[in-house]
């Protein structure tokens, strides 16, 4: 059924079918100042402190209530999947990046129409993200990145390749392995390279220029000047 509507109320009513998640406007009232946003009630601190002495369904149980509690009072989901995605990584889960960022595309809300049938999905990707920990998720996710950089140290690494190695959008990652080791992870891994220099330097016959590449390095005037910042010396220096 056609509703005739003022033409001054159809920019509201145009960016509420948005807000509203299905692209779809229900009604033509005006719809809450605060629509879309997260109540501001909602503490994922405290939250998050509660969680940690959880076991997994207990974890699953009390997040899908929390967003129960919710559910009336946001009117776009989309703002609810990005602060329980970071609780998770922070809970030291390991939900799947690809299923989180399905709940904000576009081709998942043209084909979900019922608020009830998303929230439900919603519920079911945190159970199955809670219910299937592995022993390793149990590490926090700075002590996986940093055994991932002792192990891959040689390799070409990037702030964005080892954020999405984690799941984790790259500044949020930086910010959490910085406040939890007092360095960025790219310091940490320059760290490992610099130790793996000098142990070749002292212990073998190597060129610096070849211990350039043993250590991650693929310029070894980059490698030089990294090194002599780091220790004070030159690679030639520190081997006499």
């Amino acid at each position: 059924m056609a509703i005739r509507v003022p033409a001054a109320t159809l920019p509201q009513l145009i960016s509420y079918r948005f807000l509203s998640g299905n692209g779809k406007v229900y009604s033509i009232g005006c719809p809450p100042q605060n629509a879309g946003r997260i109540p501001g009630d909602a503490d994922w601190k405290s939250l998050e402190n509660e969680l940690r002495c959880k076991s997994p369904q207990e974890t699953a149980d009390r997040l899908c209530s929390y967003i129960d509690g919710l559910y009336p009072l946001v009117y776009n989901f989309v703002y609810l999947i990005q602060p329980i995605y970071e609780l998770l990584i922070r809970l030291n889960y390991a939900p799947s990046k690809a299923n989180w960022d399905y709940f904000t595309d576009n081709a998942f809300w043209s084909s979900h129409e019922n608020r009830n049938e998303i929230l439900l999905l919603i519920k079911e990707e945190i159970s199955l993200t809670c219910l299937s920990k592995s022993p390793e998720d149990n590490l926090p996710v700075t002590e996986r990145a940093k055994a991932f950089l002792t192990e891959h140290y040689r390799e070409r690494i990037s702030m964005e390749m080892l954020a999405e190695s984690f799941h984790l959008n790259p500044r949020y990652f930086s910010t959490l392995f910085k406040k939890k080791e007092g360095v960025s992870p790219l310091d940490y891994l320059t760290g490992i390279r610099m130790d793996a220099a000098r142990n070749l330097l002292l212990n073998t016959d190597i060129p610096a220029s070849e211990v350039s590449s043993l250590v991650g390095y693929e310029d070894p005037r980059y490698f030089y000047k990294v090194f002599k910042k780091y220790t004070g010396q030159t690679p030639t220096d520190f081997r006499s």
